[in-house]
């Protein structure tokens, strides 16, 4: 029996509650659209049925095989998940209704591209960084642009989310692939660097940032991610209408026979196979049809501004087509942890004086409290010898008294030279109210346990 969960959103948040499936209203407001909506979903946490079903379409990757096909010149990139990959979705939720909508109440069409929090169409070039582009570069702007009201259709690598501070996280220190979801659990657990410190570079894979970057991601972290069934087009639909962009892979090596004809790629069209390419879903509108199917939605690529049957770097996808992806799930942010109102308050920072090695573990721990910072598929690269953690999550425990903080490395991480915790009143700042002594049994050669007592 799968747990169900109760899920209450607002703009800019998204609580996930175990319960028996009860549906709670939800508000939500488009700035760009001037809409607004009241409606429920149904959600459970998804089932070993679900993970076995995306399994079974797209097998499990080989370390072997180089995932970065080139299409027409561009990289692509979507690679299966790894078996400890597939764990990731054991405890994310699954989306299967939207119960007291219908599809009268939604509107006939939205379009996110048309929205100030929507980046320009980027390029990622040959480099095989597909599922990065469309989780970091796409999903994760417009969520983080809209949390803090920043303008991304401008340009400005201020407003816009790293894709190298994902990829290269994920990626095992090669140019062969990613899955989605691996890149939202980083900007879950890690957060996100902004294009001005952890800027893209397609021949650059395996850079992990400098301390500047390290230091803003904690801004742009996620709540989570959720994923659907590609049967679902009605909670697409209002996601989307919640000012949500959603991830998804497909076979790049149809475009050109999809589109011969038109803008439009139609299940007549498109046959599904393995797919090779991530893309994001956008928009949608239900006036489209081609060949004989009605309604599409409106996705964009990563492949420049001048690709595709518009010209934009968009295309259309009917529904009756989507709804036969391998990849049958649609994958979005469940929201951003802080707000233009809101910020990190608790950072856990350490430096190494000899870095090890990326795949080895490292986490914080107040109590009982603990908190990973590990991102295993580092490969075997060194760490940078600067790294910091949000670790707000434990503030309340510390103002209640415990100040126990410990930093524990596995086995092959290196030596740590310094560790600290710093509290905050304004992050945005950059200026600590107080700063921890640095831990007293420090330099420590991996594994290492390293103690810092702070008192609120």
């Amino acid at each position: 029996m799968s747990k169900k969960f109760n899920r209450m959103c607002s703009l800019f948040t998204m609580s996930i509650l175990t319960a028996s499936l009860v549906n709670i209203p939800t508000m939500q407001a488009m700035e760009n659209n001037n809409i607004e909506f009241s409606y429920d979903y149904g959600a459970y946490e998804t089932t070993e049925t679900e993970i076995n079903t995306l399994m079974d379409n797209l097998g499990i990757r080989d370390e072997e095989v180089d995932y970065n096909e080139i299409v027409d010149g561009y990289g692509t990139g979507f690679a299966p998940p790894r078996e400890e990959e597939y764990e990731l979705l054991k405890n994310i939720p699954f989306v299967e209704s939207i119960p007291t909508m219908t599809a009268t109440q939604l509107p006939s069409s939205i379009d996110l591209t048309t929205s100030k929090y929507f980046p320009p169409v980027g390029n990622q070039g040959s480099q095989g960084s597909c599922a990065a582009w469309s989780a970091g570069y796409y999903c994760h702007t417009f969520e983080q642009a809209r949390a803090h009201n920043l303008d991304a259709s401008s340009g400005s690598s201020d407003a816009i989310m790293s894709v190298a501070w994902l990829y290269n996280k994920v990626n095992y220190g090669e140019d062969k692939g990613s899955w989605m979801a691996t890149n939202m659990d980083v900007a879950t657990k890690i957060g996100n660097a902004s294009e001005t410190t952890m800027p893209y570079n397609p021949y650059d894979y395996y850079s992990w940032g400098e301390e500047i970057a390290w230091r803003e991601a904690p801004k742009y972290k996620a709540t989570g991610y959720e994923q659907t069934s590609v049967k679902n087009i009605d909670v697409i639909k209002s996601w989307l209408a919640e000012g949500s962009l959603v991830s998804i892979a497909l076979d790049a090596g149809q475009y050109n026979r999809a589109f011969y004809d038109n803008n439009v790629m139609s299940n007549y069209e498109y046959y599904s196979g393995r797919p090779n390419h991530a893309n994001t879903i956008v928009g949608y509108d239900d006036s489209i049809t081609d060949d004989g199917e009605q309604g599409a939605f409106l996705i964009v690529n990563s492949w420049g501004d001048t690709w595709g049957p518009n010209n934009d770097g968009t295309f259309y996808m009917t529904y009756d087509c989507f709804k036969t992806l391998a990849h049958n799930v649609g994958i979005r942010y469940t929201g951003a942890k802080y707000d233009e109102y809101t910020s990190p308050e608790l950072i856990a920072t350490w430096e190494f004086s000899n870095p090890g090695r990326r795949d080895s573990n490292i986490d914080v721990s107040l109590s009982s409290l603990n908190q990973d910072a590990t991102i295993t598929t580092g490969g075997s690269y060194q760490f940078p010898s600067f790294m910091a953690l949000d670790i707000t999550d434990m503030k309340e425990d510390f103002e209640l008294g415990e100040s126990r903080f410990e930093l524990n490395t596995g086995s092959n991480a290196g030596t740590i030279s310094s560790f600290n915790i710093e509290l905050y009143d304004d992050f945005d700042s950059n200026v600590p109210t107080r700063v921890s002594d640095d831990a007293q049994n420090v330099p420590a050669n991996s594994p290492a346990t390293v103690i810092v007592d702070f008192s609120y």
